[in-house]
């Protein structure tokens, strides 16, 4: 059983007015900790009943060299170990860190040449020690460089399987190659196999693969047609495919129906009966806006089409979060046959909920350049334009039951978007997103100007709770000032159906773990 938190906690959390207060959160800090060298959490591993395991990565944005935090759940850092090891005179990397069944495992892989190899590795928790690294793959590049290859690892979300998965380079106009590994939870080798695609490398892309829960490997691809280019003539120059890939080697796929319709950051989940489920943003006139939900279901067992739709977004969720003056415009603009769609969102994952629906949940991102001249001297910069969230829900007949922009607006420069973006809690019927903000949004209610994110000590941790039917209700959890500290967001990991860590520094040195409970 988990030890007690030794911490301080808020009974009350922080708001403006009474109506905004959640009573039923408590904020629990846990105690300001230096780390050796400038470095931040990357990737949360697991925990046990008596502490958790952290990814750090050395360098402000944490790109560097990677090391294993151990944290009791006082959230002081006990134990610190660095991951890459060598084998013979070469140095391994790093591709992921996993806590399966109560023991931990490292992935990496080592170069020689053309030819990479990857391992795994086992790691005590008790000291860090990491153990005999076991070969589980190997590949050849057979005409582009090993850069080109690209990884993805990925558990189950009940961590029964891993997938390790790796691209082999080919020419551009040869056709796309992979190899597959499923593991079991004892890193054991359940299967294996290698594929190739019917599609030259330079036409397809590898959106995500996917493994269910008996096993089976799924893939999405995004396929051009003849060129890169998404449009041409005024019309859609590209598809996708969800793929299902056998174990003795053969592949099934199936041409998603777009209707000559722009599809969008399209996700692949499965369902608690064991169906599957495709979804995303799609657009009548580029591959940038939305302007609707796209949903598909296959039976999980038959692989055929149960429903599909596509559900044009309706004009109070496409007038959500503007000023009126705004809004009229937007109105006109609708009445005279002009574009209503949304620029800029992005999806960035499915959840399946208990009753058969999912949920679709994105933001609004936009990342870009600008270059001033000064005399002789340039400067340029990188805005990270990160907005408002998006949740949509549509049942398992693939209606839309609602949709709901949560407001914010957060524009940083030259910071690759740490403290942008949000933190998401799964729990039952509700989700809870978590996000650095501004105090005059406490009260906001979908209509008026949205206060951009504050950005000193009166930053405000916004708290916002979606209900099973699309209600939202806001609260701020602390004050940047009270916490002392400014909160990565995309860092946080839900670690049970009620608690949720955050992190956050004061300088990059000086940084403190958050709980935030609910009860």
């Amino acid at each position: 059983m988990r030890i007690s938190l030794i911490l301080i906690f808020l009974t009350s959390v922080f708001c403006a007015r009474a109506q905004n207060n959640i009573e039923d959160l408590d904020i629990a800090f846990g105690p300001m900790f230096s780390v050796s060298k400038r470095s931040v959490p990357t990737q949360f591993v697991g925990s046990d009943a008596e502490s958790f395991y952290v990814v750090y990565s050395r360098g402000k944005t944490g790109t560097g060299r990677r090391y294993l935090h151990k944290f009791g759940f006082d959230l002081k850092l006990e134990q610190e170990a660095r991951l890459s090891t060598r084998l013979g005179s070469i140095d391994t990397e790093s591709e992921a860190v996993l806590m399966l069944d109560g023991k931990i495992f490292q992935i990496m892989h080592a170069s020689y040449g053309n030819k990479r190899n990857f391992y795994v590795q086992p790691i005590e928790r008790e000291g860090l020690k990491l153990g005999q690294e076991q070969l589980i793959g190997t590949f050849t590049s057979q005409g582009r460089g090993l850069g080109q290859s690209k990884t993805f690892i990925n558990a189950t979300r009940d961590s029964s399987y891993v997938s390790v998965i790796y691209t082999i380079p080919g020419k551009r106009k040869e056709n796309e190659q992979f190899a597959v590994n499923i593991f079991n939870k004892k890193m054991e080798k359940v299967w294996s196999q290698q594929y190739e695609f019917p599609y030259e490398n330079r036409l397809i892309d590898l959106q995500e693969f996917r493994v269910d829960g008996n096993g089976d490997l799924y893939a999405l691809a995004k396929r051009n047609f003849e060129n890169r280019r998404d449009r041409v003539d005024g019309l859609v120059n590209y598809d996708y495919l969800l793929f299902n890939l056998k174990r003795e080697g053969g592949i099934d796929s199936l041409k998603i129906n777009t209707e000559g319709k722009f599809l969008r950051d399209m996700k692949v989940e499965f369902t608690p009966e064991g169906d599957i489920v495709s979804a995303g943003f799609y657009s009548n006139l580029n591959a940038s806006d939305a302007g609707g939900a796209f949903y598909m279901r296959l039976d999980g067992k038959t692989k055929e089409v149960v429903s599909s739709s596509f559900k044009e977004f309706e004009l109070d969720f496409v007038l959500q979060n503007l000023t009126e003056r705004k809004a009229k415009r937007v109105e006109k603009r609708i009445k005279q046959g002009r574009n209503r769609e949304l620029p800029y969102y992005h999806i960035d994952e499915l959840v399946a909920m208990p009753d058969g629906s999912v949920r679709m949940i994105g933001e609004q991102r936009l990342i870009y350049t600008t270059t001033m001249g000064y005399g002789v001297s340039t400067v340029t910069q990188t805005h990270y334009l990160y907005n408002d969230m998006v949740i949509v829900s549509i049942n398992k007949d693939g209606e839309v039951e609602w949709a709901e922009r949560i407001a914010k607006r957060q524009h940083t420069i030259d910071d690759r978007a740490a403290y942008s973006s949000y933190a998401l809690m799964k729990r039952d019927n509700e989700l809870a997103f978590m996000f650095n903000d501004n105090a005059q949004n406490l009260d906001y209610n979908g209509v008026g100007r949205v206060a951009p994110m504050a950005k000193n000590s009166s930053t405000v941790v916004m708290a916002a709770r979606v209900g099973q039917f699309g209600d939202v209700r806001r609260a701020g959890l602390f004050r940047r000032g009270e916490a002392e500290i400014k909160i990565r967001p995309v860092f946080a990991h839900q670690l049970d159906e009620d608690e949720l860590l955050l992190f956050g520094h004061r300088q990059l040195r000086e940084q403190r773990f958050v709980i935030v409970k609910f009860k």
